[in-house]
């Protein structure tokens, strides 16, 4: 389907920020972090609807001068369309086929303090809107938009006077042991859709680095049997020998971890050693271009983590994570 007509895309932001003396806020040169509320106008309300966004918000100042400093934000989250796609009462809505998907803001922009209590931002910025395949058809939305605002500051204390103070880390080399499971909607980018959600087993193991207080660096094996390869196999008639093993993928991946506080921000990018399934996909039904070559043999991860024991007390440590899979920047899965 044709993606439907729209105008320019308008947001509101309201946005609470916060700043405490940490070990990791010290690490991260004293960032601000609080929550961030948006309401989302996608520029044609009959068809897309509208968005409402809660965010977990984190800024870091680099200073130029005396009033002016370089900015850069990141906002995890969700997003709440008004109108999803619906088989039967809305069927234009290819970007979300989901009520609820993840909401990312990255920003890049310069901070002008007016006053010790008031200060101007511009920023360029870039959002992405995606329900991790759960939800057919999952087009998502990449929206680049320029952003003006004021900001407040109710604290007027300098905390850029203070001396900064480095943490220590274990230097050793870290073994990583995961279980998780994903699921999504069997299909391509917008069909079939209303379809039901099928299940995926993982387990991972492997090795880590830290290289920094803040940062982590792993190599892990993953090996992965999927429900949606195992109905591509069946309804293609694809299996040969052993439907398990064929329906099955094994992943070599390499991780970079962001560490704040009990929380960590996961990116994985890699290489499939093995997934049959997704070689026929490509080969046989998708067209033959080069994105579609490329994502048969790279697989990524993004997620968001939080540790039971504080990273910086302990080098052992339970945590759940929540993320999507992906081929390629396509969205496979939610695990």
């Amino acid at each position: 389907p044709d993606f439907p007509a729209r105008k320019a895309q308008t947001a509101l932001l309201i946005s609470y920020s916060h700043w405490r003396r940490s070990q990791a806020n010290e690490d991260f040169h004293r960032p601000e972090s609080g929550v961030c509320l948006s309401f989302h106008n996608f520029g044609n309300s009959n068809d897309l609807g509208y968005g409402v966004g809660l965010q977990y918000q984190i800024t870091f100042h680099q200073k130029l001068s005396e009033r002016l400093s370089l900015t850069e934000c990141f906002r995890p989250g969700l997003i709440y369309n008004t109108k999803p796609y619906h088989y039967l009462s809305n069927t234009k809505n290819i970007v979300s086929g989901a009520p609820f998907s993840a909401l990312i803001g990255a920003s890049m922009g310069l901070n002008y303090k007016m006053t010790s209590s008031l200060s101007l931002n511009l920023e360029a910025t870039l959002w992405h809107a995606s329900n991790g395949h759960t939800g057919l058809p999952n087009v998502g939305m990449n929206s680049p938009m320029g952003m003006l605002s004021v900001q407040y500051r109710f604290d007027k204390s300098k905390i850029d006077t203070l001396k900064f103070t480095r943490g220590s880390f274990d230097k050793k080399m870290g073994i990583v042991v995961m279980g998780s499971i994903g699921v999504n909607q069997a299909g391509g980018t917008t069909r079939p859709t209303n379809g039901q959600e099928y299940v995926k087993g993982l387990v991972s193991i492997g090795g880590s680095w830290r290289t920094r207080t803040t940062q982590r660096w792993t190599l892990t094996l993953d090996a992965c049997y999927d429900q949606t390869y195992r109905l591509w196999n069946e309804t293609q008639e694809w299996t040969s020998k052993n439907a398990f093993t064929e329906s099955s993928a094994i992943i070599l991946m390499l991780g970079h971890e962001w560490i704040y506080q009990h929380w960590s921000l996961i990116s994985n990018g890699g290489l499939n050693l093995y997934n049959p399934t997704l070689g026929k996909i490509v080969g046989r039904v998708e067209e033959p271009n080069i994105a579609n070559v490329i994502k048969r043999y790279v697989p990524g991860r993004f997620a968001v983590r939080y540790y039971f024991t504080h990273p910086w007390k302990s080098s052992r440590s339970g945590f759940v994570q929540l993320g999507i899979k992906s081929n390629f920047g396509q969205a496979d899965f939610v695990e």
